[in-house]
């Protein structure tokens, strides 16, 4: 990656739940250097809580980079009559979902110039995000084509003499051949000004232009620059048996020559989940704020969690989280069956509505085997010693954190007895489960204890923990 991932990503910090849970779940994480391995690891926040096996050694869909006989062949098929064959690949601009007639309109002026100024033994293979093609009509062209159908990506690009990219992580996998590329950066700065990067252009071997006339200069001139370090650096694992070693490692365990297996780093220490709600600007929130920001993050490993669609309503306050402490953004929905579903919208509904129909010890014995399986689906097995339901609010994340295979500790902030009769913002029932299914009540003080008393059945697991004040 030439971008940052993951936490790095200064717009979409909220958004990598399905990712990291899939890494957590996974039993390898195929890497091709170091590089990537480390970034990757440290920006899904997968350290401590991933089982995987670390695996550097080539990637399967690189190795094709490393097939001349093939390059010659699909040459002679799609371009035998041109002297110089380009690949463009530039990076996707713009909202997922929405085309940006602009973006489109200076690409579109690109094209026609580049289209005009080629002699008649050049050629433009074009590979567009799929919504920017949408919007372009690549067949009025006379020297630029799209990408012919039929081939995969990578098989394709390799039969061309240079590739033209700008940001695009391409660059890394089309430097296994050895040929030629450029990097048309027009609008670097624009680009960069709110996404973060691992490494700088500069640091990039490629040469680096700003306008056509350079950018003709450079793909019609030899490869003049030395990429030994970077290939050194970030593809000396690809071989042309890579997904053969892939396939070894993964159904036999045979670990091939040249490969390197290793586990993601764990530090021994405890692993604690809470549950920070929606990450609202209320007392709630700053109390658990307060609370991560001092205490001793060197004696375990805390990570929170909250809805994706909160983290990003609410990204200048995740972006706020102190350093140290990790987060699964939650996505997706309850798997249930019908009569479940019903039943667990039904009591979510009559909640809303004070109705009491349904009973909270029913639906919690109801999904039992529900909740752990949702635990597993959120956080993708990850292993935890202590769960915190640290809001002490909400029906579900309530009985979902009761079903963590750890001990478990909710919180109580306030007096839910005077809550119950002033705001009707939770139920009796609900709290008198949790009171008896958890190991530890928090009591934000001692004032609480009491009302507290009223919904629980015994009141030796209560604690006092008072909130923190950030005086400074």
């Amino acid at each position: 990656p030439l971008k940052t991932l993951g936490k790095g990503i200064k717009n979409a910090m909220h958004n990598i739940g399905n990712t990291q849970k899939n890494f957590v779940c996974a039993d390898y994480l195929l890497y091709p250097n170091e590089y990537t391995m480390n970034h990757m690891i440290e920006d899904y926040m997968i350290e401590n809580i991933s089982n995987a096996q670390g695996v550097l050694t080539g990637y399967p869909r690189n190795a094709v980079f490393l097939d001349k006989e093939r390059a010659n062949e699909i040459r002679q098929k799609e371009a035998a009559g041109y002297r110089k064959a380009y690949a463009y690949m530039p990076t996707w601009r713009g909202a997922i979902g929405s085309i940006d007639e602009d973006v489109n309109d200076i690409l579109r002026a690109y094209l026609e110039e580049l289209d005009s100024r080629f002699e008649d033994d050049e050629i433009l293979f074009v590979n567009l995000h799929p919504i920017a093609v949408k919007s372009l009509d690549l067949t009025c062209y006379k020297h630029i084509k799209k990408f012919p159908a039929g081939y995969e990506t990578y098989d394709f690009l390799n039969c061309t003499d240079c590739l033209i990219t700008d940001y695009s992580s391409v660059f890394y996998d089309y430097a296994i051949t050895g040929k030629k590329c450029v990097l048309f950066a027009y609008d670097e700065e624009e680009y960069f000004a709110d996404r973060g990067v691992y490494m700088s252009l500069s640091d990039l071997p490629f040469p680096k232009v700003y306008n056509l006339d350079d950018l003709l200069t450079e793909i019609r001139s030899p490869k003049n620059y030395d990429d030994t370090a970077f290939l050194k650096e970030f593809c000396a694992y690809e071989s042309k048996d890579a997904a053969k070693k892939v396939l070894d490692l993964a159904l036999d365990g045979k670990q091939s020559e040249g490969m390197t297996l290793r586990k993601v780093p764990c530090n021994g220490k405890k692993n604690i989940i809470m549950n920070a709600g929606n990450l609202d600007r209320n007392g709630v929130t700053t109390a658990i704020y307060n609370l991560l920001g001092n205490i001793n993050r060197e004696e375990a490993n805390y990570y929170i969690c909250f809805p994706t669609v909160c983290g990003r309503i609410h990204s200048d306050t995740l972006a706020a989280l102190p350093e140290g402490v990790g987060y699964f953004p939650l996505i997706g929905r309850f798997n249930l069956s019908i009569y479940k579903n019903l039943i667990w919208y039904a009591f979510l509904s009559l909640t809303l509505l004070k109705i009491k129909l349904i009973k909270a010890d029913y639906v919690a014995k109801l999904l039992k085997d529900d909740w752990k399986y949702e635990i597993k689906r959120a956080f993708g097995g990850a292993k935890f010693d202590n769960a915190i339901q640290l809001t002490g609010y909400g029906a579900k994340m309530i009985m979902m954190f009761s079903e963590f295979d750890c001990k478990k500790t909710i919180y109580v902030h306030s007096d839910m007895k005077k809550e119950i009769e002033t705001r009707g913002n939770q139920r009796e029932d609900i709290l008198r489960y949790a009171y008896r299914t958890y190991d530890n009540l928090a009591l934000v003080t001692e004032d609480i204890w009491e009302a507290t008393a009223y919904f629980a059945e015994r009141t030796d697991h209560f604690k006092v923990a008072h909130n923190i004040i950030a005086y400074e």
